[in-house]
Parts: structure tokens; sequence; C-alpha cells
């Protein structure tokens, strides 16, 4: 099948794993980036930043979205998809109508992040062949409100990508006692805060300015990782931190399946699709409150053959049943019609 997506192809996006797991489907696949820039602007330091920003700016604009989607129209024409797959939600209503006129084919948005980042929801008013999301409150709020089909599609990670080494080979770099890979947002900052007495290492983007420094300031290792790098930051880890979003209401994160397929010890928030995907104590460790996460991070740290078990049964679940084609056969039946998606926890 000829399969166009739409979504950023940076190193370690959503899109691209989704088009490198199409590729070794046998599928042909090819990825229209709305903020596409040029390799030479790469090595003048902050010249990419700013540009992106005015291209992002200029969507917001008619005369810029038609100046940054006049090579999507030249792609439909040329490449004549069978499927348009928009990975989170970029298009406008009337754009979602072009394509699919102009393209003749379905055309769907699986969107992997909370709620909270909804921002215009243009999906909400969008003529979309099917949407899926990983969260089923947000299917159970969605469903029968829009004209659009909703299906429940959890996340997943990429064995191509998280490859882990024994743990006897991970470099003394990447060994600690807790380490927790995202952003530094404020809910994140005040968990690990009650972790005083132990050590933390966190991966990710730079924290916001106003941030105050004495939350994160021995903790932030500089710099986010991405794809085996992350597998090292994982696997090196005696506990894996993954403290959820409050948005992420009734789903898990990418980090869940990431850290599980690295073969880490994870530690995360409870949520009500946890038991359909790992099991509880075997696989993975949850929490209910602040307190308890503090009493099983101090119970679990001493113990570590029993983490390395639940760290490698956790990886042979998430290759069993938590990968990108796992995710992607899914997504492809439900739209021919061999499987009804209407299986939501």
């Amino acid at each position: 099948m000829r399969i166009l997506l739409i979504g950023e192809t940076s190193d370690d996006s959503f899109a691209g794993h989704i088009s490198e797991t199409l590729v070794a489907m046998g599928h042909t696949a090819e990825t229209f980036t709305p903020w596409r820039f040029g390799e030479s602007f790469d090595v003048v330091p902050g010249v990419r930043k700013y540009r992106r920003f005015a291209i992002q700016s200029a969507s917001h604009f008619t005369r810029g979205r038609k100046w940054i989607l006049r090579k999507l129209w030249r792609q439909i024409e040329r490449m004549k998809p069978e499927l348009v797959l928009c990975c989170y939600d970029y298009l406008l209503p009337s754009e979602v109508d072009q394509v699919r006129a102009s393209s003749g084919a379905p055309i769907v948005m699986w969107y992997p992040d909370s709620l909270a980042n909804f921002g215009r929801a243009c999906f909400m008013a969008s003529r979309y062949d099917a949407l899926f999301f990983k969260d089923p409150f947000v299917i159970r709020a969605l469903k029968g409100a829009l004209s659009s089909p909703v299906h429940y599609l959890p996340e997943c990670f990429n064995p191509r990508r998280l490859d882990p080494p024994a743990h006897e080979d991970v470099p003394p770099q990447w060994r600690s006692e807790i380490a927790t890979v995202g952003n530094l947002h404020p809910w994140r900052m005040a968990l690990l805060k009650k972790l005083e007495p132990h050590s933390v290492r966190i991966w990710g983007p730079p924290p916001s300015r106003w941030l105050p420094q004495s939350l994160y300031d021995t903790k932030y290792q500089g710099r986010p990782v991405l794809n085996h790098e992350k597998c090292l930051a994982f696997r090196g880890a005696k506990i894996v931190l993954n403290n959820l979003h409050y948005s992420e209401i009734e789903g898990l994160n990418c980090r869940c399946f990431e850290a599980a397929g690295s073969g880490a010890f994870q530690l995360l928030d409870w949520r009500p699709t946890l038991p359909q995907l790992f099991r509880e104590g075997r696989e993975v460790v949850s929490f209910r409150s602040p307190d308890e996460m503090v009493e099983k991070v101090r119970y679990w740290l001493p113990r570590e053959d029993e983490r390395r078990e639940i760290g490698d049964a956790a990886r042979q679940r998430a290759l069993a049943d938590h990968t990108f084609e796992h995710r992607l056969s899914r997504l492809l039946k439900i739209l021919q019609g061999s499987e009804s998606g209407d299986d939501v926890p």
C-alpha cells in the first residue's frame, strides 16, 4: 500500500518511527513534514530555531499555510497515495477535505499525545475517515459527538531503535539510581522533589526559564536522549521513574512502552488501562500516590535480581504486544473492516 504520512521526521519522531515500520512491513511510505528545513540551516547556530518559529507563525495565516502546503499537493499528485495518515492535528478542516479530494484516498489521524496538547483541536471540525487516540477517556468523550469514527490505539515502541545491551555491558556514564526521560514540567519536578535523598538523573529538553533551578540543578543532564542513548539511559537505571502527567487520564505515555522495550525496571503512575497492557508487579510496578512512590523506590532499590527479572519480562511483553508494527496492523485492519475497533477498555 502507498501511504503518505503528514508529520515531523526529526530523529526519534513519531512519524519517523511509523515510516520506518511501514517500510519494514512491505508498504511504500513517504512523509510530508509541515515544518521542513534545509540541511544548510543546521550548521548555523540559532538559525534553525528561529526559522522554525517563523514558519510555524506563518502557518496561522492563510497565505502562510498556502505557501507551506504547496509541496503537499505536489507530493500527493506525484505519489497518488492509497492512504493518508496524519500524525498529530496538523491540518485545518478545509485542508483535510482538500487532501481527500486531491488524493481520492481515505485520510485518518493518529494522535499520540494527551488531551492537554489538543490546542485548537481542528480534528473535531474535520471530516477524517477515522481518528485514533490512546486514552479511553478521550474516546468515550468524542464518540458520538464527532462525525468521524473514533478508535482506541495505545502508544508503543520501535524495537529497531531500542535494542538494549546486557546489563553488564551498559557503560558507566549511563548508570544511575533513578532516571527519568521527558519534559521537565512542574508536575514532574514536584514529584521528583520528594526523592531528594536519592540520586536522580533527568534527560530531556531544557527546562522553562521560570522554573526554579533548585528543582533540577544537580538532576538535569543538560540534554535529551534519543533512540539508542535513550535505551542506555533506561537500561542503566536501577529504577526508571515514569510519573505521568495528570492529563494522561486513563492512557499511558510512549515512555512507558519505550522503557519496557528497553528492558528497564519501571515504576509508573497507575492508570486504568495498565492491567490490559502490562502485568502489575511482574512486568511493571505502579504507584497511586506520591507517598506510595517514595515507599516503592525505597523497597525496590536494593532488590537488584528482582528488578532485572521484571525488566526482562517487560521487554518480552513489549516485543510480543506493543511495537509500532502491532499498532499499525490494527489501524489498517480497522480501516479495512476486518476489526471493529470498538474494544475500548
